[in-house]
């Protein structure tokens, strides 16, 4: 805000002209302010001339965000910002903030100019450790892993994996939770993979089947050449096919079915995916697999990979049961 101030260290009248600050607390009749220049003092309400500047950003423990600093001997509002990592709730209108170089202050609140949002599957921009485990002069791409309250896990696209400071991380290049919605067991993905040797990031995609999706921000994928990698979950560059969203279905109908023949006992039927065309996994031949699970069966891939799921113990795409047998649908 644009107030005026009370002068002679606080004591005086109304000064003549005003002063930049920023508030920390408002009571009924008087708003605490800290000027531009670390004074603070309670003035009238009516004394604060204009908002300069509206701040309504939501601010946690953790949260990595453009800064003013304190500066010089009286500790004066830095005019530049730094990034910083908020370390604590607020009090009185401050947070303790730690930045880049590791010196941690407590500011005001209005201090906090942006907040810089990412999360895990996030692609960013970032600085990495050199040899000597300094900050790099350059920065490089990289995939969000996790994160603590000071550091965040990346996987670079050169295969190095590196905790660093949440202060390093200049900027968010792909949204990922906004481009790609939450992907489960058995949806069919576009995603890229891990390179022979180094293991860094493939420029190509290929697509696959999600068999698991694991806490450290990566998830399990079964490739059309039969290979299985464990890759960062923001390589998944779009979903091809949410077979999950069937299973509620099947489930159902799996319920339903169970009540009607809880009489008889008489087994369910071969279950069709919805009469696809082709595979639900290699998305080209016939889904001419049954895949057996207890009394029921489903039928939506084709029989190589039915084959390919039973040897490597995964279950079925469509239901996640456990499969017991797969078998050959000769004709129509």
């Amino acid at each position: 805000v644009n107030a005026f101030f009370k002068v002679n260290d606080g004591r005086g009248a109304k000064s003549a002209k005003t002063d930049m600050g920023s508030v920390l607390a408002v009571s009924k009749e008087e708003v605490h302010v800290v000027f531009d220049d670390n004074v603070e003092q309670n003035v009238p309400k009516t004394w604060v001339c204009h908002r300069a500047r509206p701040w309504n950003l939501n601010v946690e423990v953790g949260s990595v965000a453009d800064v003013h600093f304190e500066v010089g001997e009286d500790g004066r509002r830095s005019t530049s910002t730094d990034v910083g990592i908020v370390l604590s709730e607020p009090v009185d209108g401050r947070v303790s903030v730690q930045f880049q170089d590791t010196i941690q202050q407590t500011v005001p609140l209005g201090w906090i100019v942006r907040l810089r949002d990412w999360c895990t599957g996030d692609r960013v921009q970032a600085h990495f450790k050199t040899g000597g485990g300094e900050k790099s002069t350059d920065t490089d791409v990289a995939t969000v892993m996790g994160a603590s309250l000071l550091e965040v896990e990346l996987y670079f696209d050169d295969g190095v994996q590196q905790s660093i400071s949440k202060a390093w991380v200049i900027e968010r290049v792909r949204n990922w939770t906004a481009e790609v919605q939450d992907i489960a067991s058995g949806d069919v993905v576009i995603a890229h993979f891990k390179r022979p040797g180094n293991h860094c990031r493939s420029v190509q995609t290929d697509r696959g089947i999600v068999l698991a999706t694991l806490p450290r921000g990566e998830v399990s994928v079964t490739f059309q050449d039969d290979v299985t990698q464990v890759i960062p979950k923001g390589w998944v560059q779009s979903l091809a096919t949410r077979w999950s969203g069937q299973r509620d279905e099947f489930a159902r109908d799996k319920v339903g079915a169970g009540e009607a023949v809880s009489d008889t006992k008489k087994p369910r039927p071969v279950q069709p995916a919805g009469n696809l065309a082709e595979c639900i996994i290699c998305m080209d031949a016939k889904p001419n697999g049954v895949i057996v699970h207890g009394e029921t069966c489903h039928q939506g891939t084709c029989f190589q990979c039915a084959k390919r799921l039973q040897r490597a113990g995964d279950a079925c795409p469509i239901c996640r049961e456990t499969i017991d047998t797969v078998c050959k649908l000769h004709g129509e």
